[in-house]
């Protein structure tokens, strides 16, 4: 599954390509970032932090650690393959380019695929995956929350097409799914070799 999301990504940046825009990449195009205060702006702007290097670093140091303290080992393990999820997506934008929508319009920058799509979707779905498990509903909520979320958010800014976006989702779901069943795998083997993980 998480090899089709993938290939799913691929193809849909090989539509760009060839056949030409996805529904929304233009309406996109015409939306511009507003400084000005407003619900918008605050929407926006949460998840534009949210996405930046240092709060996503932040968040997912802090997750480890917490996981780690809480020797949730394998989990701790899923998170790490969880954060894979971001140089893959660079290593993505590098490989595929901009799309032609993108470039034809003079936006610097490779668009595709969104990368705070991608991280949300990766790592704090994962976490919330983690919340969910543990019965930590409401965690599991807000995590369900930001990841519905991110993707609006960069469109009606402009700073990505609509297709960037599911772009961003594909990725991102396939790199969860990594994420748990590396956390399975990791689970099977410490309890092989005799880790103790409290039970969920």
């Amino acid at each position: 599954m998480p090899l089709a999301l993938f290939l799913l990504a691929i193809v849909l940046h090989l539509w760009l390509v060839w056949v030409g825009s996805f529904p929304g990449d233009h309406w996109a195009l015409r939306q511009r970032w507003s400084p000005h205060p407003g619900w918008e702006h605050d929407y926006a702007s949460f998840f534009q932090h949210l996405g930046t290097p240092l709060p996503a670093i932040l968040l997912a140091a802090v997750a480890l650690i917490v996981l780690l303290r809480s020797r949730l080992v394998a989990e701790a393990a899923g998170l790490v393959v969880a954060c894979c999820a971001v140089p893959l997506n660079a290593l993505l934008k590098l490989v595929l380019g901009p799309s032609p929508v993108w470039a034809a319009a003079h936006q610097s920058g490779h668009n595709y695929p969104s990368g705070h799509v991608t991280f949300v979707t990766a790592v704090i779905g994962y976490l919330g995956v983690i919340a969910w498990r543990r019965n930590r509903r409401r965690l599991a909520a807000v995590a369900a929350v930001l990841v519905i979320g991110v993707g609006p958010a960069r469109v009606v800014t402009g700073f990505h097409l609509v297709s960037d976006v599911i772009g961003g989702y594909l990725v991102g779901a396939a790199m969860l799914l990594l994420a748990g069943r590396a956390s399975a795998w990791s689970g099977h083997l410490t309890s092989r070799f005799g880790v103790i993980t409290p039970p969920s």
